[in-house]
């Protein structure tokens, strides 16, 4: 028998954070006192189910009958019905025990299973619900040329509620404009970039764990788009509709 203990986070609040799902984890497979793994996915949303997920899928294909599968909360595990009742019909199927530990159900029952799909129908309620109100911040932020989520537009960095010019960006985009005038393609002038070792300046969408992501170089697309932004003025709208302030007749 082999303890599966799956976490999933997606906040950065402590209770879901994933030192303290491992510190959970860690504590009861000292009690178990049984061979154990644990797997926790970061940064994954609980729209995919999961066996969609990196760490869900690794789970899922070494479950076997006599293990157990361990998670914190049934939201970190699912947010669909649809889901959660395939996923707990094949547990039940190969012979693997569920065990949610903030919620005392006995899923090997008809009552425990019940309970299991009525307590992911409201997962999958609630998840909807904040997705249709984060939609509708966006929006009105979009609207309203106010900074949403990690997106920005290309010469600007976000401050707060505000957008700050980014003079970095825009004399890397002289650049570019400077190598594209050469006859260069939007690949190769982002080529030539990164061999020039132009990056795209440093701002919090590019960090991800403290560390340069490695979208941290321009793509071909990226360069056209930011021609394109320049030779409109930079202005502040999402990336897909700045071709529409570009004057008629401007090469990029």
């Amino acid at each position: 028998m082999t303890v599966y203990f799956y976490g999933r986070v997606s906040t950065d609040h402590q209770e879901n954070s994933a030192s303290n799902q491992r510190q959970i984890f860690e504590d009861l497979a000292k009690e178990y006192g049984e061979p154990y793994e644990i797997h926790i996915d970061e940064d994954v949303s609980g729209s995919k189910s999961l066996k969609n997920r990196p760490l869900g899928r690794k789970v899922w294909d070494s479950l076997a009958k006599g293990d157990m599968l361990v998670v914190t909360k049934l939201d970190r595990g699912w947010r669909s019905v649809e889901d959660a009742a395939h996923s707990l019909r094949v547990l039940r199927e190969i012979g693997v025990r569920l065990k949610i530990l903030d919620s005392p159900i006995d899923v090997s029952t008809d009552e425990g299973e019940m309970m299991f799909l009525m307590f992911a129908s409201f997962a999958q309620y609630e998840n909807r619900v904040r997705g249709r109100r984060v939609s509708d911040v966006f929006q009105y932020r979009k609207r309203n040329g106010i900074p949403y989520s990690c997106a920005r537009p290309f010469g600007w960095v976000r401050a707060g509620d505000k957008w700050r010019e980014l003079p970095e960006e825009r004399v890397i985009a002289d650049k570019a404009a400077e190598l594209r005038a050469t006859g260069l393609s939007f690949s190769a002038v982002a080529t030539k970039m990164s061999l020039l070792g132009m990056r795209k300046p440093v701002h919090r969408a590019q960090r991800v764990h403290g560390r340069l992501s490695k979208c941290s170089w321009y793509t071909g697309g990226e360069v056209k788009n930011l021609l394109l932004a320049r030779a409109a003025g930079y202005p502040i709208v999402p990336r897909a509709r700045v071709q529409e302030h570009v004057p008629s007749g401007t090469h990029v």
